[in-house]
């Protein structure tokens, strides 16, 4: 069932959870401001400070996007359960306040919409500062189709649309997780919700050193957390097998897709 063009701003609202950075934050929102059909917009503010993004959207005379600045800083995660617990909708696709929606998202979205789906993702494309293309691909997508797609930390869950009232279900945005709250999230949505893989470049992700991910991916402790979540996430799956011969090492913290895919133990 496609929700029709009308329909969407009933059905989605893209919320941006901001703090300070103002980098690429008009850039991240003029992508969801040109979506067609368009949908409305919540600016969550984590009681920033410096940076007055009532002001930068004020700029922009849209009745389509909502201000919300929390009262006290609640963090990241908190921030992003605001999200959650402000969308009016029965959807939300948080988009980070770096990363860039493709501007035919939201419309080829509703050509494949269906009401019985709790988790929509998209193909994702990495790209740099400038907004230039580094990867067209940010994972294997063919290989990542042939496996349990929550087994590994990939990078692949950017721009995701998913239902609120399932995602409070199960759990929301766990605070106890330090690194990667949003795959863990994304992960239960794998398990225990009715996902579906758009098959299409959705969103933009960026990479570099002015986001968060590229210092946190240098960090000691970054990649110990990732493998300690893969490892667990294999042995759910029942891939011991599988994680014991592509041990993840300092050199390969995370073995390739294609790599997982084909592995077979009588190669």
């Amino acid at each position: 069932m496609n929700a029709s063009m009308a329909s969407m701003k009933e059905v989605l609202t893209i919320a941006m959870p901001v703090y300070e950075r103002r980098d690429f934050f008009k850039e991240a929102l003029e992508s969801a401001l040109c979506q067609t059909p368009p949908v409305n917009i919540l600016v969550v503010d984590n009681a920033s400070t410096k940076t007055d993004f009532k002001a930068l959207i004020a700029a922009y005379h849209s009745s389509k996007i909502t201000y919300h600045r929390n009262p006290s800083n609640l963090g990241g995660h908190g921030t992003f359960n605001q999200c959650l617990k402000l969308c009016p909708t029965p959807y939300v696709l948080i988009l980070h306040d770096d990363d860039v929606l493709e501007p035919d998202y939201i419309e080829r979205l509703s050509q494949q919409f269906d009401p019985s789906i709790d988790f929509y993702w998209c193909k994702v494309a990495v790209i740099d500062k400038k907004g230039r293309i580094t990867r067209e691909d940010a994972v294997d997508y063919e290989a990542f189709q042939s496996i349990e797609p929550w087994c590994t930390h990939n990078g692949a869950y950017q721009g995701v649309v998913m239902r609120c009232a399932k995602a409070m279900e199960l759990g929301m945005f766990d605070r106890g997780v330090g690194y990667f709250p949003d795959w863990n999230l994304y992960m239960r949505f794998m398990l225990y919700a009715r996902t579906r893989f758009l098959p299409f470049h959705g969103v933009r992700y960026r990479v570099c050193e002015l986001s968060a991910s590229s210092w946190q991916s240098k960090e000691y402790r970054y990649c110990a957390y990732a493998r300690n979540q893969i490892k667990r996430n294999f042995s759910r799956a029942g891939l011991w097998s599988r994680y014991r011969a592509l041990r993840f090492t300092r050199q390969m913290p995370c073995p390739s897709l294609g790599l997982i895919a084909t592995w077979s133990p009588y190669h």
